[in-house]
């Protein structure tokens, strides 16, 4: 239970909860990591980057798949590292919309890195997490590889878990796309599936302060042919 409690940095900046003019530009490598459990609300889009010398070379056509954002978080748990502070402006890239508003019943579960006031997402790297009914959060797993963002053998910690003991909105459809390709991760509920394996987000926060990842660990590249099944 340690690894969740609160553990907020003393004396943060009031420039974590202020909306940045442009894509925080600092070397990731010097940043604080830190995992957190956290609601999340919609913020505003940041100007695109200027196009880099390559892209104005003649018969060179470059596009950018992913656009700068940014949003807020309320920090639940801190799961690793330290966090700034409790309520933080994050800024990550994105090829869809804005997040959703969530609240604790399903918060986020985010990799940030922070420098000086200012707080980064890695591209897609944060997963819904679910509220079990005795107060505990976990990672509910739809495929049997491993979360792309976390430490590979961070999969090793999933358990069956009991989908009766979660929101009614973690259930999905028999035609669902993930049902029907991964189907030994659903539990078979009739009218209905339901997640078979989950991971603790406590089991998970223990996991990372024994192993103290640093942020290159905080990945796990599968092979092309099995990160395509």
């Amino acid at each position: 239970m340690q690894g969740l409690l609160l553990a907020l940095a003393i004396g943060a900046t009031a420039s974590a909860s202020s909306p940045p003019a442009k894509f925080p530009e600092f070397d990731w490598n010097q940043g604080t990591v830190s995992v957190v459990l956290a609601t999340s609300t919609p913020g505003d889009w940041l100007p695109e980057p200027p196009e880099s010398d390559e892209c104005k070379k003649p018969n060179i056509v470059c596009w950018s798949l992913h656009s700068p954002m940014w949003f807020r978080i309320r920090v639940l748990q801190l799961v690793y590292g330290q966090a700034p502070t409790e309520r933080l402006v994050v800024s990550t890239m994105t090829h869809y919309g804005q997040p959703e508003v969530d609240d604790e019943r399903a918060p986020r579960l985010l990799l940030l890195i922070s420098h000086q006031g200012q707080t980064v997402m890695p591209l897609y790297s944060y997963e819904q997490a679910w509220r079990r009914s005795d107060g505990k959060y976990y990672l509910l797993l739809d495929s049997d590889t491993p979360v792309a963002w976390l430490p590979c053998d961070a999969y090793e910690l999933r358990e069956p878990i009991d989908d009766r003991m979660f929101d009614e909105a973690v259930r999905r459809p028999l035609d669902d796309y993930m049902v029907e390709t991964q189907p030994q991760m659903y539990t078979n509920r009739g009218p209905y599936v339901a997640p078979r394996y989950g991971i603790s987000v406590e089991r998970l926060s223990d996991f990372l302060r024994v192993r103290q990842p640093s942020l290159k660990q905080f990945r796990c590249e599968q092979p092309k042919a099995q990160a395509e099944r």
